[in-house]
């Protein structure tokens, strides 16, 4: 929506408070879908990662594990992640 200079004016102050409120939700909701998209991404590095670590010779157990650990973290982060975008927005 534009709103031009002489329209602006016009505007009340509870309008001013409720565009600034809209404003406030929109960046808010653009933070949690940018961290859902850099949590989906570490996750594909994890998953990459172990899957590396699962081919290596020779085996490195403790790095598998940690690895799928990271994996599962990753994933439980995701979930909770976007269980809070559909209970928020």
């Amino acid at each position: 929506m534009k709103i031009d200079y002489k329209n602006k004016k016009l505007m009340s102050s509870e309008e001013m408070t409720q565009k600034e409120i809209e404003y406030k939700v929109e960046s808010a909701k653009l933070q949690l879908q940018s961290d859902i998209l850099a949590t989906k991404v570490s996750k594909a590095k994890a998953e990459a990662e172990l899957e590396t670590a699962k081919h290596t010779y020779p085996l490195d157990t403790p790095k598998i594990i940690e690895c799928q650990a990271e994996v599962e973290a990753y994933t439980e982060g995701l979930e909770k992640l976007e269980a809070l975008m559909t209970e928020l927005f």
